[in-house]
């Protein structure tokens, strides 16, 4: 008996590379999603795929496809695509995680030229590619047609240089074509399930704080953007437009909140009112005064500087250091206190 029980539960062997696929409403996709990953060159990896209560024919799409590194899993209840995308990690097995939006493909090496990568600097903690991006019939996007055709081709930059990037221009990396280490997400947790539509940006925020990463200058993943997308979360309704205004302002807030001094220095030195400066109260108005300036959505609002100063408002001589040092009295911060702010309208449904 002891014998038959130690091989009923024989541990599995541990993939390569654990793939997270959250589907929602992409019948006319998943299969060829699926397929992309199976056809990869680097064969050691498993698929865990999660239908989100999908209202057209996605499940039987998704059972239809049959390979026992496909571990299927079908919601009653919509939980939406960050709580499916942690629910995935938790199963998560790999040494590495990609993620795969359900409309989404692999290009054939994508896996295998990434995983080198990983194996070989473990000083990085994540690596993505660039992408070619197609529309709901699978046409390409040509640069000039659209800002968004070229929106993910960005260079190998050092930590400090992707702050200022994501500080300037914002999202620049593609979801789908990511691969990190378990132990990065590890380390890191769970995607935050209060931010809809940037909940990937916010991880990236959370990883360069802590490693570097890599972008491979290679088109090893197809990310889809219909061109009248009515229903996704980046289709630019009003409501989608100013959530994305409120998740940029508070994650932001949060960002500057858990930057490295050293980080932040090396990013903003030509910001900086002062180059050499070690006090704790000098890095915490440095900040204030780089978050007053920030303006990536183009609508100016002052408040996420002003709650990050308001965190700090109780350090010993802070107050007195930003109007002697910086010359920015009180006044000037009631000025900031009566500007009409917007609310943080963040909505949390389907997160």
């Amino acid at each position: 008996m002891k014998g038959v029980l130690a091989m009923c539960f024989q541990p599995q062997k541990v993939p390569k590379v654990s793939v997270l696929i959250p589907c929602y409403q992409h019948e006319a996709y998943i299969i060829d999603t699926l397929q992309s990953v199976l056809a990869q060159t680097m064969p050691d990896f498993e698929i865990l795929i999660a239908d989100d209560s999908s209202k057209d024919g996605s499940a039987v799409r998704i059972q239809s496809v049959e390979d026992e590194r496909i571990h299927s899993y079908f919601f009653v209840k919509n939980q939406g695509t960050v709580r499916t995308l942690n629910f995935l990690l938790k199963k998560a097995r790999g040494e590495y995680i990609a993620t795969l939006g359900s409309d989404d493909l692999f290009h054939p090496e994508k896996l295998e030229r990434q995983c080198a990568v990983l194996d070989a600097e473990p000083q990085i903690g994540a690596v993505f590619s660039w992408v070619d991006m197609v529309d709901e019939c699978g046409e390409l996007y040509v640069p000039g047609e659209s800002s968004f055709a070229e929106v993910f081709s960005e260079p190998n930059r050092s930590q400090a240089e992707w702050i200022r990037r994501f500080y300037e221009a914002g999202n620049r990396l593609c979801h789908s074509s990511a691969l990190v280490r378990k132990s990065v997400y590890d380390a890191l947790g769970n995607y935050d399930i209060v931010y809809r539509q940037l909940h990937d940006l916010e991880y990236w925020t959370r990883i360069i704080c802590m490693t570097a990463i890599r972008v491979l200058p290679e088109r090893l993943t197809v990310y889809r953007r219909e061109r009248n997308a009515v229903i996704a979360v980046s289709s630019p309704t009003e409501q989608n437009n100013l959530r994305l205004a409120n998740e940029t302002y508070l994650m932001f807030r949060e960002f500057f909140e858990r930057m490295p001094t050293e980080l932040f220095k090396e990013a903003f030195q030509d910001r900086l009112h002062f180059q050499d400066f070690e006090d704790s109260n000098a890095v915490t108005i440095e900040k204030f005064f780089t978050l007053y300036d920030f303006l990536l959505t183009g609508i100016p609002n002052h408040q996420p500087a002003f709650e990050y100063l308001m965190r700090h408002r109780h350090d010993v001589g802070l107050l007195q250091m930003l109007e002697n040092d910086f010359s920015f009295s009180l006044n000037d911060l009631y000025d900031v206190t009566a500007e009409k702010f917007i609310l943080y309208r963040t909505s949390i449904k389907n997160s």
